[in-house]
């Protein structure tokens, strides 16, 4: 078998790119959130220092890729800041893995693959000692197909209901709802600086987690939105209730995929659930301007939410060590940290 190369990152995937993003769209369905645009975004804004890329070439090109970074002692795990609903991981085998542990440079026990999506390859398909998987989210989607009345009519009749009654209401109220799709790149940044502007209004912002336009995470996703607006794969959703935005929804595009990035809504409107009706009115557009995609939330799915999905699937956090004695030692070790965690609990 081949072997991987380990090179260290400076500032980005840099001359690897272009690599990266053929492999992307060659076996991985063009993802948005694997584009080196999104990557080399979370390498600027996020990266320690201690990044590398891991490439395994046969026949002259890359086969698999992934950033990882040295972890804990004689552990190694995937570059996966908050930012990241799933790792930056081109690898869809376990094999190639169990290969990568041996190949690292150093003393490797273990590499950790993080939020590792199985609908890009199952790397649990095979259960082995030496593998361990731990679950993370449960994530949804909503696959493009029929049409829009048609998928709307398949959905509960309690969110049916819900989403009238707040319609009924706005109604009541004198209220007009003038829903937005900002795709032009030319709109992007202003329609950017809406969303950021009303996100680190909410609790968002008590918690210190929100985009504002002056902040890091503001940097990160303004810079995201603009460099994917400039091929046409960024698009800002909007409701406005009267004069005032009530929510807005951030989501970039591939040929294959569209992915739900962040949403954010006035608080103080609540009671018309502007969020709930800014997703029916968004889901509605894209049957119309996305029909065969699939929409990704990758979110850790409520029961509420779940109810406007078509599909849900797992994802996970998965280690594999270098041999079946190393796994067993972790396991051992694992079942008495969470031995002492349940009696330091119970007291």
């Amino acid at each position: 078998m081949a072997r991987w190369s380990v090179v260290k990152l400076q500032n980005g995937l840099g001359e690897h790119a272009a690599a990266w993003d053929a492999l992307n769209r060659r076996k991985f369905r063009h993802h948005p959130m694997l584009d080196s645009r999104f990557v080399d975004g979370l390498l600027s804004y996020f990266s320690d220092g201690g990044e590398c890329l891991c490439v395994l070439e046969e026949a002259g090109r890359p086969e698999a890729m992934c950033l990882l970074r040295p972890d804990k002692f004689t552990t190694w795990a995937t570059f996966l800041p908050s930012q990241a609903q799933i790792g930056p991981a081109l690898v869809s085998s376990q094999e190639v893995l169990e290969q990568l542990t041996h190949d690292l440079p150093g003393l490797v026990a273990r590499l950790d693959i993080l939020c590792s999506d199985s609908d890009l390859g199952d790397l649990t398909a095979r259960p082995k000692r030496s593998i361990y998987s731990t679950d993370h989210a449960l994530t949804m989607n909503i696959r493009l197909q029929g049409s829009f009345d048609e998928y709307w009519s398949a959905r509960s009749k309690k969110l049916v209901q819900n989403v009238s009654r707040y319609e009924r209401r706005l109604a009541l109220d004198g209220i007009w709802p003038d829903f937005r799709c900002h795709a032009q790149p030319s709109e992007i940044a202003s329609a950017f600086a809406r969303y950021a502007n009303l996100e680190s209004s909410g609790w968002k912002a008590d918690r210190g987690t929100a985009i504002s336009m002056d902040n890091v995470q503001g940097q990160f996703y303004g810079e995201l939105m603009a460099r994917f607006g400039a091929t046409g794969n960024a698009l800002i959703y909007e409701l406005w209730l009267g004069t005032r935005l009530a929510a807005s929804r951030l989501v970039i595009t591939s040929s294959n995929m569209v992915v739900m990035v962040k949403t954010t809504y006035a608080e103080d409107l609540s009671k018309y659930a502007p969020g709930r009706l800014l997703l029916r009115q968004t889901i509605e557009h894209m049957f119309s301007r996305f029909p065969g995609r699939v929409i990704e939330f990758y979110t850790n799915a409520s029961i509420d939410q779940l109810s406007w999905a078509t599909g849900q699937r797992v994802i996970r956090h998965v280690s594999f060590y270098t041999d079946n004695l190393t796994a067993r030692l972790f396991d051992v070790l694992r079942a008495g940290r969470n031995s002492f965690v349940s009696r330091f609990a119970a007291r």
